[in-house]
Parts: C-alpha cells; structure tokens; sequence
C-alpha cells in the first residue's frame, strides 16, 4: 500500500463487500486517495460481478470503474506504485491469474502468472515486492488441500521468485508486513477445501533478508480464518473478527468468552505487538458488525467521517 507516512488521519474502512471480495487504496491523476472495492458475489440473477467500484475519498463520492478481466473472489490485494496487484483467487479461472489495475489509465492487465496456484492465500507489502504465501491448492474450492508454497513478485522487474515454504501449510490467514523486513502469516485454516474448518493460531514470521521462517512465536489467542489483511497501526498489528463453523470439534457457539457469536463470526480484534511479542484485545466494544470475508485497508478518513480522533476504525 502507500507509504503510511504520506497518509494523513488514518481511518481504518472495514468492509462488507461481495462474498469475499478485496479492497485497496490508491490515488487518482489529481492526487485524490481512492479506495477499490472488487468481489464477485452482488446477489441477483448474474451474481458473477466484475465491476470494479471506486470510492473518492476527499470528495466522498463512489463511481464505477473499469471491469475486471477475470471475475472471482478470494483474491489477495496489494497496491505497490499505485497499482492495485490481484493474485490467485477462486471463480471463473481467477486462481493462477495476476490481475493489475492502474487507476490513472483505468485499465486491468495481466502480469506473469504466480508460480504458487491458489486461492485465500494471505499476502503482503515490503519495498517494491509482494510476498505471496499458501491458500487451497489449484484454487479447488470442494478438495484442495492448503499449500505451504510461497513466492515473491517484483514489481520493477515483473517477475516472481518462489522463496522459502512456509513452516505450516494454511489458507483464510491474515497476513501483514512491517514494510521493511519481515512478513507475518496469522492464523488461518489446514482443512482441505474452501471450508471453516480446522481453525489455527499460528503465528509465522518470514525474514526476506535470509530466506528463512520461524513459527515458535506466541499463536493468535484464539485460531481462526477469513479476517482478511493484517493492519499494522500505531506499533501494532490488528487482526478482526474471522469465521469458524459452528458445531464442528471444540467449537460451540455462541461463546461469549471468546467474543464468538451464534452465526460463527467473532467481535473480537486481537492485537499483536511485534516488538514485546505479546498479544492483546482491542478496547471494548470490538467489531460493532462481526463478520468475515472482508478485506481491511488503512487510509485517510472521508471529510464526513465522524472526528472521533485523528486514528478511526470504522465498520
């Protein structure tokens, strides 16, 4: 994403989008920041949506973009250069797929296929390169297995590298950067298939410098998978609500202790601190809406966005 530096009253937009759909923020020609909302679920006769949905952050407005080239879901987002980088996913042939928006020329082009085919695979920012890692094999949604598989794509070159496998293999993970060096994998699932279940707290932490992975780091206080990105703010990384599914081993819902609701979706955000590497809860009241499948993005607030503080979370 954009230098956070270059970014003035955070404002954190957590969005309910097509069934698991991404967002990312970039600017227009006139400097303007933009926030991208692409998914593939929009109900109704044709649910398969490509539209690309763009939100003026300065003047608050929405407009439509160009459509995608391949429809899907499960895609991760990264905008380097601002250039919104769309990889792997499921649906209509999106696994296996680097799909690339400029926002000046409104045009979507493909770049080199990621060496590591999958969809829900989690995914990060640090310099000019996107770091890629694990998802359901070959994007199978009903069979896949998840992939310990990971690659690099460089931006200036336009090439990936496939880097070290991560210590355990998962998909529905959140994954975050601190935008010099490392790149964090939290959570996710090991159950074959695009499905809640087999919930994890790994807490997975790769060092770009030495190509190499460590997992001994204290686990994600309670494993879950669908939180979309995590959002370092303030010296912290923010992992929101996420899915499992009711009923299945060790889970019953609701769980009030947990912050789990009856439907299988949490209110809780946990907060990782990478220096002290300890864990904790966000203040109360968490996720006024609980919900998964969403796709966090750090940014500057809409002029109308209430002025609780210079750092918002807004749901």
């Amino acid at each position: 994403m954009p230098s956070r530096g270059m970014l003035s009253a955070p404002w954190l937009a957590i969005l309910a989008v097509w069934a698991a759909g991404c967002s990312a923020q970039e600017t227009d020609a006139a400097g303007h920041p933009l926030l991208l909302v692409i998914g593939r679920y929009s109900g109704g006769p044709n649910p398969f949506n490509p539209q690309t949905l763009i939100l003026n952050l300065s003047s608050d407005t929405w407009y439509r973009g160009a459509d995608r080239l391949h429809v899907g879901d499960h895609h991760t987002a990264d905008v380097v250069a601002n250039r919104l980088y769309v990889a792997g996913g499921f649906s209509d042939n999106a696994n296996g797929k680097l799909q690339i928006y400029d926002p000046l020329t409104n045009t979507w082009s493909l770049g080199p296929p990621p060496p590591v085919n999958s969809g829900a695979a989690a995914s990060a920012v640090i310099g000019r390169s996107i770091y890629y890692c694990g998802g359901v094999s070959n994007g199978n949604q009903q069979s896949g297995p998840p992939t310990p598989a990971c690659a690099r794509y460089d931006v200036d070159s336009g090439m990936w590298a496939n880097i070290s496998s991560m210590p355990y293999a998962v998909h529905h993970a959140s994954g975050g950067s601190d935008g010099k060096r490392y790149f964090y994998v939290f959570g996710g699932r090991t159950a074959s298939g695009n499905t809640p279940f087999g919930p994890v707290g790994y807490t997975q932490l790769y060092d770009t410098a030495t190509d190499e992975w460590r997992a001994d780091l204290p686990d994600l206080p309670v494993g879950r998978g669908g939180m979309g990105p995590a959002i370092l703010l303030d010296g912290r990384f923010h992992i929101f609500s996420g899915e499992v599914r009711c009923g299945s081993p060790g889970i019953v819902c609701p769980n009030t202790a947990t912050g789990l609701t009856s439907t299988g979706v949490y209110t809780r955000i946990d907060r990782y601190d990478p220096v002290s590497r300890a864990w904790d809860l966000a203040p109360p009241p968490g996720m006024a809406v609980p919900r998964h499948g969403m796709y966090p993005v750090l940014g500057p607030a809409p002029p109308t966005a209430p002025a609780l503080s210079d750092r918002q979370v807004v749901a």
